[in-house]
């Protein structure tokens, strides 16, 4: 066994993005499992008490701390991770708990992520007035058939809320099924409001193929000027 009590770093400067290579992933599709390694890895603490980002990265510079955990041991792993902005502006956090075992196919993942108003997120959407964000994304299932509830709050009022699903096949295919709605009127642009109302709705389900062939076999989308299927 592999027992690290703490690695941490003081502080962490990432001034631009690295180049990226040029390998390409391979679109086929596999069932995802965890590595099962001679040797259990615990980390008890991971952190860095200053992360800081140029200008390159984000659009703005900004510095940040991270605080996490990880074990893996037997074919089952999980984390724990916060990252929190540390500087002068608009305070944000991301906070993600996540487990999985290969026994089980058992996935669990709590992920929450929000920044006061004018956040990096807001801004770099483009979200008119930059207001203060929430986004939540939940669920405690076998990954073959694993449900998420997805939330998305803006200045304390609900957005968007519904279901993201995976669904295995015994022919090796990877099926999803979509349904959100909800009122994103706020988050438009003043000349598209009209066009999309106060309420819009999206179902879709499809699957992605052992080759990596993606298949959409139902899509509908519902708002006040826009009936599509």
């Amino acid at each position: 066994m592999v027992d690290v009590t703490e690695l941490s770093a003081q502080e962490i400067v990432l001034e631009r993005i690295p180049q990226a290579g040029n390998a390409a992933p391979s679109p086929e599709a596999g069932s995802f499992t965890l590595p099962e390694l001679p040797v259990s890895i615990s980390i008890g603490r991971l952190a860095a008490e200053r992360i800081v980002l140029g200008e390159a990265v984000l659009g703005e510079a900004l510095e940040a701390r991270l605080e996490a955990s990880a074990e893996l041991a037997d074919g089952e792993g999980r984390t724990d991770l916060l990252l929190e902005r540390s500087d002068d502006g608009p305070a944000g956090r991301l906070d993600l708990s996540a487990a999985f075992t290969n026994a089980t196919g058992q996935f669990v993942l709590d992920l929450v992520a929000e920044e006061e108003a004018g956040g990096i997120a807001v801004s770099k959407l483009g979200i008119p007035g930059a207001p203060a964000a929430r986004l939540s994304v939940q669920g405690d299932a076998p990954i073959s058939d694993f449900a998420a509830s997805v939330g998305l709050v803006t200045d304390g009022q609900e957005r968007l809320a519904g279901t993201v699903q995976l669904i295995g096949s015994d022919d090796g295919s990877q099926g999803f099924d979509v349904n959100l709605a909800g009122d994103l009127a706020p988050l438009w642009m003043p000349e598209y409001r009209d066009f999309f109302g106060d309420q819009i709705a999206l179902k879709a389900s499809g699957d992605r193929s052992p080759e990596g062939v993606l298949r959409l076999r139902s899509f509908e989308m519902d708002a006040q000027a826009i009936d599509l299927s």
